[in-house]
């Protein structure tokens, strides 16, 4: 199962060239392909009006989600805590509750976020960085 990062989706949106779709594709195969609810959060606040919130929402209500577990929420702050202690910074929380949602399901993550390239040093995160401007990394 591939879990598609937040970063992926925002490119992928902003593609006119309709390029990163097939890169994308090509990046996914034949895996099923699965929405983190975090993800979701991040999608929908970055719509721009209320037409695209409509669309986006829409689209994402058609793809499957994972399940988020009681100790996913602690689990992740200590991602976050174990991260800082280690001399690194993070930009933010929601992306160890992405990652330790993947974790939780072992799925693979498809991102474009160096957040995670810290996050794997650490856990055994599944990942592949991929950037729809140039292709794999």
């Amino acid at each position: 199962m591939i879990v598609i990062d937040t970063s992926i989706w925002i490119a992928l949106y902003r593609d006119r060239s309709g390029r990163a779709r097939g890169v994308l594709a090509d990046a996914v195969g034949t895996e099923p392909v699965s929405f983190s609810p975090f993800v979701i959060t991040e999608v929908l606040q970055g719509a721009r009006n209320d037409d695209e919130w409509r669309a986006l929402s829409a689209q994402i209500d058609r793809l499957p989600r994972l399940d988020i577990s009681p100790s996913a929420w602690s689990a992740a702050a200590k991602i976050f805590y174990d991260i800082e202690r280690g001399g690194h910074t993070l930009r933010g929380t929601i992306d160890c509750l992405i990652a330790q949602n993947c974790l939780d399901h072992d799925c693979t993550l498809l991102h474009n976020d160096r957040d995670f390239e810290i996050i794997a040093g650490i856990r055994p995160l599944k990942h592949r960085p991929l950037n729809l401007s140039l292709g794999p990394t």
